[in-house]
């Protein structure tokens, strides 16, 4: 079992809970796979947020509030625009997220905006080792494909609004039970601690347009994983998110984060 960096918080026995005692009924013991799925893949959860705090962004100047026009299927829908503070020469600033909004910012578009596009990152960077994480208690991982139903949007200046499909990881367990992680719910304006982490039924009922998935094959995360480890930004995401998990590291290192150019 991997262990976990101190330097994160995040606490190194991830082993299971075997039993959960029915107090009301004593002697009779019940399996509960939500708070034990949930167990083993919260530390996932806890590198990524960590990371976030040290993943360098664009600073903005101007965040706008309004309204998706009535002629679209957004309508009515709250819009952020995003304006990128830019130096003379134009290049982009970037800056750590406690200082990346302006003042006034709310916490929910300040993590919205922080987890814009990285879905994919997650499912590529943590997949096959949540899977092997809950193996163990033979449980599998898929990566998942919706159609989220967001409560706020987010764009950059001169960006149309649109909806790209939405990755997420599906535990199964050997009940047949399913369970999704989703690690960037935030990007849509879902409190992350109530939705993060749903049964698959509740999660595509409450966060889904229209209830719909797609699981997707292994050809197609070996595409995004090429397609990661080619851009610049993206694989050092990738790469430090992994080693997090891999080998105890201080996630101490400087990541420039391009919202626009990430794909998720």
């Amino acid at each position: 079992m991997p262990s976990q960096a101190s330097t994160l918080g995040v606490d190194a026995a991830v082993a299971p809970p075997t039993e959960i005692v029915d107090n009301e009924n004593i002697g009779y013991v019940i399996e509960d796979d939500f708070t034990i799925i949930k167990h083993l893949v919260t530390p996932f959860r806890d590198i990524f947020r960590a990371s976030l705090e040290n993943m360098y962004t664009a600073r903005l100047s101007q965040i706008i509030k309004s309204e998706a026009p009535d002629d679209t299927e957004y309508a009515g829908l709250t819009v952020y625009t995003l304006h990128v503070d830019s130096s003379e020469d134009h290049e982009r600033k970037f800056v750590k997220p406690a200082v990346a909004f302006p003042p006034g910012t709310s916490e929910q578009v300040r993590k919205a905006i922080s987890r814009r596009n990285m879905c994919d990152i997650t499912v590529n960077a943590f997949l096959s080792r949540l899977h092997d994480t809950v193996r163990q208690i033979g449980a599998k991982a898929d990566w998942l494909e919706v159609r989220a139903a967001p409560l706020l949007m987010l764009r950059y200046k001169d960006e149309t609004l649109d909806m790209t499909p939405h990755s997420v990881i599906v535990v199964t367990t050997p009940s047949g039970q399913e369970f999704i992680v989703d690690l960037t719910i935030e990007q849509f304006g879902y409190d992350g601690n109530n939705h993060w982490f749903m049964e698959k039924h509740e999660y595509l009922d409450q966060c889904t347009v229209d209830g719909c998935f797609r699981v997707a094959n292994s050809d197609e995360l070996a595409d995004i994983a090429e397609e990661h480890a080619e851009d610049e930004i993206t694989n050092c995401i990738v790469k430090t998110l992994r080693a997090a998990w891999d080998e105890p590291i201080p996630l101490a290192t400087d990541i420039v984060s391009n919202g626009e150019e990430l794909v998720g």
